[in-house]
């Protein structure tokens, strides 16, 4: 099929048609026992285009580059151009969940309660703990998530006053909502019950903020002290919040480790292995669908590459070669819909025009079998 008419074909499918085709078949794997476990992670990543591409979308961003005349880092400002992805995948499956397409400019935080929704509806139960890149940081969203009942874990920014206060607990000792765990060269530091994180609640508990009478619903956090052979000054150190309890410190940040999966494991095997960002034309419904059909073939190779996935290969076509392939004497039939794989000989019979003399068949009792009767 030549590039172009692949593009045509793919011009045609509508928004509401490539992400059916998605819901339905993620609905399929989860039924079927593909999507087990409950820690999710959540991300996007730009797709980069140039201008010429039909209702895509644009930022300005700051770059820093080496300048070989004036020997120093400069900052360059440039505007992108494309659209961008978002997922919910399965942190151990890595088979995605749910997905959205926007353009690169919209902010990530607009993306969390449907692909939430959506993730769960195609899985038919809830997400446990989901992990959070800081682009998606919003107090009204994690507060959402809360009384849910899924539980959260993300980085926060620098700028931010629970992060100042969290750092305020480096030097204090263990004891009375603060823990700190050791392991090899990582040394953490949790408190429990922080509250300068005023955005943490539903919209009009924001808004009251500024009240003489507003209480901040508390958060938990978790700084990291040392990681391998970097230690972090004071004014440093990356600093995370959660609603998991943080008296064992150490395991809410294995679990955060995970996040890690779906840039290296997730975007960049999209984009290096199978080239989400060769596009076949210049028009959105084309990108929007190669994108997403692309996105669901990752998918659906995640779920054949689990153990149950590799039992249905061994069931599957593994077993068609063995047993129905390895006779020069098999024919496929098709009919509208369906098709079946049988003898030649058995074909003869559905068809009331037998041979003289059978080499293989029993008419018998291939007639029973196939529901012809004597």
């Amino acid at each position: 099929m030549h590039q172009k008419i692949l593009g045509d074909l793919l011009c045609r499918l509508t928004k509401e048609e490539v992400f059916g085709i998605f819901n339905r078949t993620i609905k399929s794997l989860s039924r079927k026992g593909y999507i087990k476990e409950h820690i999710f992670i959540l991300d996007t990543s730009p797709l980069k285009t140039t201008k010429r591409y039909e209702n895509c979308g644009m930022k300005t961003v700051t770059e820093k580059k080496w300048d070989r005349v004036k020997r120093q880092v400069v900052e360059i400002t440039k505007q992108v151009y494309g659209f961008k992805i978002g997922m919910i995948q399965g942190a151990s499956s890595q088979i995605p969940a749910s997905c959205t397409f926007a353009q690169i400019q919209v902010n990530d935080s607009n993306f969390t309660q449907a692909l939430v929704e959506e993730a769960e509806a195609n899985m038919g139960r809830r997400i446990k703990l989901l992990l959070i890149d800081c682009g998606f940081l919003d107090g009204e969203t994690l507060w959402w998530l809360h009384k849910r009942g899924i539980h959260f874990i993300t980085r926060a920014r620098t700028n931010m006053a629970v992060t100042i206060q969290m750092r305020s607990f480096r030097d204090d000792s263990p004891g009375d909502g603060l823990y700190q765990e050791k392991r090899g060269d990582l040394e953490i530091v949790a408190v429990e019950g922080l509250t300068t994180y005023d955005q943490y609640g539903e919209a009009e508990h924001t808004r009251r903020r500024n009240r003489k009478d507003f209480e901040a619903n508390p958060i938990n956090g978790v700084m990291v002290l040392k990681f391998g052979n970097r230690a972090y000054p004071p004014g440093k150190e990356p600093v995370f919040i959660t609603d998991l309890p943080v008296d064992k410190p150490l395991a809410v940040m294995d679990s955060y480790d995970l996040r890690s999966l779906i840039e290296n494991k997730g975007f960049r095997e999209l984009k290096q292995g199978w080239h989400l960002e060769k596009f076949p034309v210049k028009k959105e419904a084309a990108v929007r669908a190669h994108v997403i059909l692309t996105l669901l073939m990752y998918g659906l190779n995640a779920a054949y590459q689990t153990e149950r996935g590799q039992k249905e290969v061994a069931r599957g076509i593994r077993r068609l070669r063995r047993e129905d392939y390895q006779s020069i004497h098999k024919i496929v039939v098709y009919s509208g819909p369906y098709f079946g794989i049988f003898d030649i000989e058995e074909y003869s019979i559905i068809t009331r025009a037998p041979p003289k003399e059978f080499a293989r068949t029993n008419i018998a009792t291939t007639r029973r079998r196939l529901g012809l009767g004597d």
